[in-house]
């Protein structure tokens, strides 16, 4: 009489679906991470969270610019201006101006201009103030660059000094100084100018008055102000 053997018991094929599903899904990940680590937008760029927005920096780029009721002391406002790509490249020259604007993928800008209401108040006479956004984190960084950022090109603007060790605001950063003594006086002329680039965003701070009247503080202030603008609506 034969022996009946009992069938060899099957394990379910559950866990190992779900087993090799969770291997899949931890290899997408890390195969994302390593993409996007390496990549010049970094993580962030694909999780959406690499550059600001253009249309809600366009709705809001006017009031990211300096305004005069941003400081403690009044200022009028000479200048409060749209400043697109045909305004750039009227001020650069065609020949510079188109190559920038292809090269950066520049998209729109605002700038301002503001002077010292009351010659009694002690701060900057003059507080000027630029807002570019650029399509990609990639094309601000290029703006930013030894290729195209004026101050490295244009020896009639050339800073006295380039104290980019004093200067924290955004991704990328630079603070310049200039001077000046007025011809037959004694009395010196200052301007502290601050560049910085936060995400997809390049953006201009001046701050110029007398040496005794206007600090280095007051570049940083004031692009303080920019930055948390900018932060505002990220």
């Amino acid at each position: 009489m034969t022996k009946e053997v009992d069938p060899i018991p099957q394990k379910s094929n559950k866990g190992l679906l779900i087993g090799i599903l969770i291997v899949l899904v931890i290899l997408i990940i890390a195969v994302i991470y390593f993409v996007a680590s390496t990549s010049a937008g970094g993580l962030s760029s694909v999780l959406g969270g690499g550059a600001i927005d253009t249309n809600q920096f366009l709705r809001k780029m006017r009031d990211i610019s300096l305004q005069n009721d941003d400081f403690s002391i009044p200022y009028n406002s000479i200048t409060d201006k749209h400043f697109d790509n045909d305004a750039i490249v009227g001020r650069m020259t065609l020949e510079e101006g188109k190559p920038y604007v292809i090269a950066t993928g520049r998209v729109d800008g605002w700038e301002t201009y503001l002077e010292k209401t009351n010659v009694r108040d002690i701060g900057p006479e003059v507080i000027r103030s630029r807002v570019e956004i650029f399509e990609t984190v990639d094309g601000a960084k290029t703006a930013f660059s030894d290729d195209y950022l004026w101050v490295y090109n244009d020896p009639d603007k050339e800073p006295d000094e380039i104290l980019d060790e004093n200067c924290k605001h955004g991704d990328e950063c630079l603070l310049l100084y200039y001077e000046e003594i007025t011809p037959g006086s004694t009395a010196m002329k200052v301007e502290w100018d601050i560049v910085f680039r936060y995400k997809n965003v390049v953006a201009w701070v001046i701050v110029r008055g007398s040496d005794i009247e206007t600090q280095e503080q007051d570049a940083h202030d004031a692009a303080q102000i920019v930055l948390y603008s900018l932060e505002a609506i990220d």
